[in-house]
């Protein structure tokens, strides 16, 4: 007998592939695509502009693809090197960024101070403090989810006993 509806090895469209609405509206879509980066490179020209660090990332990640998002143990030992003094600030986001991750916040402002780069947005910091502010967030975070760890284990616990005296009732019933 043959099968009918249900699913079926091999039926349907095929991952990935576009249904007819969203062909046409690609097409419609790249046949502007000159006309938003000149409106993307207007904007990032702009110094009065809000939306210049928007359109600049954007016009990166079309040219150059997104950034990879790397983890903290990827991370790990770069970071471990510019602690070290075996890298500066300036080269290890240069090796970040040959990676093609995501500068952190710590190593960009480090590398801007090493430069010797000021702008409003980047004053220069007290590595210092910077490193202990770092520091103190990381000792949280571990409290924290110490906290949920602990939390976890006694709702764990306070289950299981209600289990146990669920059946100790079944089993004197």
């Amino acid at each position: 007998m043959e099968k009918r509806g249900g699913k079926r090895e091999g039926a349907g469209r095929k991952r990935g592939a576009l249904n007819a609405a969203t062909i046409g509206v690609r097409e419609l879509a790249r046949q502007h695509t000159q006309v938003a980066i000149n409106a993307l490179v207007e904007l990032v020209a702009n110094p009065e502009s809000p939306q210049r660090a928007i359109a600049a990332n954007s016009l990166l990640d079309r040219g150059y693809g997104k950034p990879k998002i790397m983890n903290d143990a990827d991370l790990e030992p770069i970071i471990l090197r510019l602690k070290s003094g075996e890298l500066t600030a300036t080269d290890c986001a240069l090796e970040i960024a040959q990676a093609g991750a995501a500068l952190p916040k710590i190593v960009e402002m480090l590398a801007m101070k090493e430069l010797g780069i000021e702008t409003p947005e980047y004053r220069v910091i007290d590595t210092e403090k910077l490193e202990l502010l770092y520091q103190i967030g990381s000792e949280e975070m571990a409290a924290k989810e110490a906290a949920l760890v602990g939390r976890g284990v006694i709702l764990e616990q306070q289950i299981n006993e209600a289990k146990a005296a669920r059946h100790h009732e079944k089993t004197a019933s």
